[in-house]
């Protein structure tokens, strides 16, 4: 038995691993895209774009019975979107103004984030996590604050982003037992798309002309790899894997994501600063100091 829950564990971690390797080559992606559409209509499009693509594979493989949804479905599928929601429209609006390494970066402090929101529900904070918090908050001070950032608010929005992003694996660990994971996820992706389309109406972009843009190379790319794989598929793997692993364990894996960040961010011909490399190196420190 201990053989088949370690395997099991093993899977959920390798599947993890492959999500934050897609969700750090998005960064570069999302910011190309973002030079030839706005961010809600972005958001609108990729999340509505995964969220039928959800529905159709639900469909065919289950009917449309396993469409409808139960009431803590609904419930906390709606939670849920509207913290997810908050989180990327902060982070790709933040995109606007931050590099894609640091927005990736600081879009890894959640990983500190999540005992601390997980404590919200009556979850232990370990001593190890507060020390991991100042290791982490210290590195993205210097990324933040000293490295070639643009206008800091770029800075805040993605740091809202990470507490977002923190609370919804911390909500989603909450959740998990008693509700069916892909009805989850298809509300949230709805959710999403709702509010940026509304979002995008109130602040008066024709969002009909911005759907023509999916004609640019960029903007094509980009919702392919973030409305397919990193949305549709990822949040399948990891809201499936939360049944498996504690929401720590999730948020310490998904932080690799950054790491990704700087690595195809470099390989596209981003050269980081010394102090940006020191503040990445003490924010993963503070990734694998929490881990252990």
């Amino acid at each position: 038995m201990t053989e088949i829950n370690g395997s099991r564990t093993r899977r959920a971690e390798a599947g993890l691993v492959v999500v934050a390797v897609v969700w750090g080559a998005t960064f570069t992606l999302t910011k190309a895209a973002l030079a030839h559409i706005d961010a809600s209509s972005f958001l609108f499009l990729r999340f509505g774009i995964a969220a039928l693509a959800l529905a159709l594979y639900m469909a065919l493989s289950s009917g449309l019975t396993g469409l409808k949804p139960t009431r803590a479905d609904l419930k906390w599928g709606l939670v849920l979107g509207g913290l997810m929601w908050i989180g990327y429209f902060s982070q790709t609006e933040g995109l606007r103004f931050v590099s894609a390494s640091v927005s990736g970066l600081l879009t890894g402090l959640s990983v500190v984030i999540v005992p601390f929101a997980s404590r919200l529900f009556n979850r232990p904070v370990h001593k190890r996590a507060v020390t991991a918090s100042i290791i982490a908050l210290a590195g993205s001070a210097l990324v933040a604050g000293f490295g070639r950032i643009g206008n800091p608010e770029g800075v805040v929005l993605t740091l809202v982003c990470a507490i977002a992003f923190a609370l919804q694996i911390a909500v989603t660990d909450l959740c998990i037992g008693f509700t069916d994971a892909r009805r989850l996820v298809l509300i949230q992706l709805s959710v999403v798309a709702l509010l940026s389309l509304l979002e995008a109406s109130f602040s008066g972009v024709n969002v009909a002309v911005a759907v023509t843009k999916i004609g640019q190379p960029s903007v094509a790319a980009a919702l392919f790899v973030n409305a397919l794989l990193g949305t549709t598929v990822a949040y399948l793997v990891q809201t499936h894997v939360q049944r498996i692993l504690s929401a720590t364990q999730v948020g310490v894996i998904v932080s690799l994501e950054p790491g990704f960040a700087l690595i195809v961010s470099w390989l596209v011909g981003y050269a980081p600063t010394g102090l940006e490399v020191v503040g990445a190196c003490l924010i993963l420190a503070g990734v694998v100091f929490a881990s252990l």
